[in-house]
Order: C-alpha cells, then sequence, then structure tokens
C-alpha cells in the first residue's frame, strides 16, 4: 500500500498508456518491511500502464460516447462491435 502522493508521483514520472519505446523504472522507499526498516521497492513503467489500463480505456470510452451523443446505447453497439480509432494530441480538456 502507498498513499496518494507517492501514486501520483510515480504516475506522473513513468506512467505511460502506451507502451514506451524504452521503459522506465522508478525505485522509491515504501513503509517498514519485514524486519520494521524501510523497505526499497522498484516499479517500472510497463506495470504502471497495466494498472491504468482499465481506468484509461473506461474515460476514453465515456468521453467518447458524450462527445458523439445521440443515441449512445446505439452507439455503444457499433462501437463494441466495429471498434473505434481514434488520434490527436495528448492535451487534456476539461469536461
Amino acid at each position: 500500500m502507498i498513499g496518494d502522493p507517492t501514486a501520483e508521483e510515480i504516475k506522473i514520472k513513468i506512467g505511460s498508456a502506451y507502451p514506451l519505446a524504452q521503459e522506465l523504472r522508478m525505485e522509491f522507499v515504501k513503509g517498514p518491511g519485514w524486519a520494521g526498516l524501510p523497505k526499497s521497492i522498484e516499479i517500472t513503467s510497463e506495470e504502471i500502464r497495466e494498472a491504468l489500463a482499465g481506468p484509461v480505456l473506461s474515460q476514453t470510452a465515456e468521453k467518447a460516447l458524450q462527445r458523439f451523443g445521440g443515441n449512445t446505447s446505439e452507439l455503444a453497439a457499433t462501437l463494441s462491435s466495429e471498434g473505434i480509432t481514434l488520434n490527436g494530441g495528448g492535451r487534456a480538456s476539461a469536461g
């Protein structure tokens, strides 16, 4: 278990939704280990990507449905059967 600030730091430093040309690693100090001393842990960008996969996919699908509007159940069925290709920049937008 890690706290929110540590999770956010890891996400910002080595997180990615797409495989990187050069995978990243980060070492951080976690709470007490078996002997009661702080334990150092190494985590990779691949592990972070795996953890982010569900939320990224869910939020992407939700935003796409909101953007296209209309009959979302019909659109969802079409996207599910035919798929969708998204492209564009990595700029975050509010709302």
